[in-house]
C-alpha cells in the first residue's frame, strides 16, 4: 500500500526514502562510532517523507549498540514538525514500551510521529 503512495508523491516531486529501522540504525550507529552523527542525522531530516519500515523487529541492532533506541528517537525528532515519518510495524502500540525496551520513550515516539 505505501509502494504506490510513495511512487505518486515522487512524481509529484517529493523528496520519498525507503528505509527498515536495521538498516537506519546500522547507519547511525556507523556515524556514533566515527563520531559524524550530525551528517547522517542531517540526511535522513531532508525527506518529506520517511518510511521506516520494519519498526521494533530490530532486537539484534539494539542488542549491539545501547543507545540504538535513543538513536531512532534523534531522527524521528528532528523531522517532528516539518516533514513526515511513516513507521510500518506489525507490532500493537501498547506493546512497543516492552518491544523497544524503554517504554517512556516508546510514547515519546508516538507523541512525535
Amino acid at each position: 500500500m505505501l509502494e504506490p503512495l510513495g511512487r505518486q508523491l515522487c512524481s509529484l516531486g517529493y523528496r520519498l526514502r525507503y528505509t527498515t529501522s536495521a538498516d537506519l540504525l546500522r547507519d547511525l550507529t556507523a556515524a556514533l562510532a566515527d563520531q559524524t552523527l550530525p551528517k547522517p542525522t542531517r540526511y535522513w531530516a531532508w525527506f518529506d517523507l520517511l518510511i521506516m519500515d520494519e519498526f521494533g523487529f530490530d532486537r539484534f541492532e539494539r542488542n549491539e549498540c545501547a543507545q540504538a533506541v535513543n538513536l531512532l528517537y534523534k531522527v524521528i525528532n528532528v523531522r517532528h514538525g516539518h516533514v513526515s515519518t511513516a513507521l510500518v510495524t506489525n507490532i500493537d502500540f501498547e506493546h512497543w514500551g516492552d518491544n523497544l525496551g524503554e517504554p517512556p520513550l516508546a510514547m515519546a515516539f508516538l507523541d512525535r510521529i
